[in-house]
Formats: structure tokens, sequence, C-alpha cells
């Protein structure tokens, strides 16, 4: 998932385009202020407000995603914190959906691998079809 794009279709600024704010946002570089981080300071003179108070409001007006875990308003930047869990599930979700697309059948089946049935030995038994004999 492109969080960038998340992050500025979540915010709404008069003037300012979303591919506008798409390339102000960045990384965070303290991990302590969240996954990513707009900028204000570009905002200070059209709207004739410090950064802080811009940051501050603008956190007042994102709109609620659950893939974002908390937004704050730090020093003239609007941080931004991603959901792990969400990102985890739904990045998993996304693969296994895939994987279906594709015409497999995912499976978290460890038994093969327990059995010691790794690597080529695992291989050749999947390629022949062999697989379906060593499940139980």
């Amino acid at each position: 998932m492109d969080y960038k794009k998340l992050i500025a279709e979540l915010i709404d600024i008069n003037g300012v385009s979303k591919d506008e704010l798409y390339e102000l946002i960045t990384l965070s570089k303290d991990a302590n202020n969240g996954d990513y981080a707009l900028p204000c300071f570009k905002f200070a003179k059209t709207m004739r407000k410090p950064p802080a108070l811009i940051a501050e409001e603008l956190k007042n007006r994102v709109r609620q995603d659950d893939n974002i875990k908390s937004v704050e308003a730090v020093n003239g930047y609007l941080n931004f914190t991603i959901d792990k869990v969400a990102f985890a599930k739904r990045t998993l979700d996304e693969v296994v959906n895939w994987l279906i697309g594709l015409g497999y059948i995912p499976s978290f089946c460890t038994a093969c691998y327990r059995e010691g049935r790794t690597g080529d030995r695992f291989m050749s038994l999947c390629k022949s079809g062999q697989i379906v004999n060593c499940c139980h």
C-alpha cells in the first residue's frame, strides 16, 4: 500500500493538490514522531499562520482511516503513525488473495518442514505431485 498516497487523500488544504501533498510527505526522521510526516512550513505564507498552528489545525481535520493509528502535530509537522496490526493483516490478505488469483491454494501447513522435507526434497515432491501422499 502507498501510505503517502493514502495520507495525501486524508488531508484537505485549500489551494494544495493531492499531488503536492504527496510530494511533501516524507518518512519521519524520528521514529518517536510516527512513520510519516507532513512539514507545514510551506503553507505558513499562504495561510498566514505559524507552521505549528497549521499542523494542529490539520490534525483536527484529517479524515479517519483504519490504516492510521494516530495523527500528532509536533513542531510544525503533522506526524502519522501506521497501524502495524492492520498493515500486517492487510499484507497477508493481499498475498494470499494474489496467490489464489494465480490458481494456487496457499497453506500454512508445516508438516513437511517438521518431517525434514525441505529444499530440493520438498520441491521434487511438489513438482511431481507426490506431495499429496505426504499430507495427513
